[in-house]
């Protein structure tokens, strides 16, 4: 004998067995997203690049600033983009180490006690021969002693990052400490877009400075 369809029935059918069409719903979303991710189409590192920050940041207005840079000076990359990462105590410093061991960002910005964690190590570009430091200090009013470290391996030191003083448009962008600073991670291949593009933000930071 058939149940008829009644709206009794229908009553007692979404009471217990709600949770079923909960379910198949997210599975929907959940199979959508995950064919989304695998079909979506993979741009290579070596025609993107990301600035990382280690802390809060207006990334909406740095991703505009970093697409209309891309299309000006670098039209022959697809993509770049700016990615905060949750300074959380317990998994901040683990999303940070898990990204420089996989070689992802380009450009960082970290906060001193990151800074100094990580500069000595031979993650980040030794800055010193690629800029006129005097010059910088000059012209920008930043003290550089403290972002000098020493290599580990070499017991050299180098200047392994600039302070987010030296850049008054990305520091307004970036919800930082004031002793925080920008680096450059080291790449194997020689590959000098992240040190122009932190040239152009250093040219940016000084035609901010001069309007205000």
């Amino acid at each position: 004998m058939k149940t008829p369809i009644n709206r009794e029935t229908l009553k007692l059918h979404w009471m217990y067995s709600w949770w079923k069409y909960v379910l198949a719903v997210v599975l929907c979303v959940f199979g959508i997203n995950l064919i989304y991710t695998v079909t979506e189409p993979r741009i290579p590192d070596s025609e993107k690049l990301d600035v990382l920050i280690y802390g809060n940041a207006d990334t909406e207005a740095m991703d505009a600033w970093l697409e209309e840079v891309r299309a000006a000076q670098f039209p022959e990359q697809k993509k770049f983009t700016a990615t905060a990462l949750m300074p959380d105590e317990t998994y901040g410093p683990m999303a940070l180490m898990a990204r420089l061991g996989a070689n992802e960002g380009d450009v960082f910005v970290l906060p001193r006690e990151q800074y100094q964690a990580y500069a000595g190590s031979g993650a980040f570009m030794a800055l010193e021969d690629q800029l006129d430091v005097g010059a910088l200090g000059e012209e920008m009013g930043v003290q550089l002693e403290r972002a000098w470290r020493r290599d580990e391996d070499s017991g050299e030191r180098h200047l392994y990052g600039l302070p987010i003083g030296a850049f008054p448009q990305l520091k307004a962008w970036c919800q930082v400490p004031e002793s925080s600073y920008v680096s450059i991670r080291v790449r194997l291949d020689e590959d000098d877009r992240a040190l122009r593009l932190l040239l152009l933000m250093l040219e940016s930071g000084k035609n901010v400075a001069e309007t205000t």
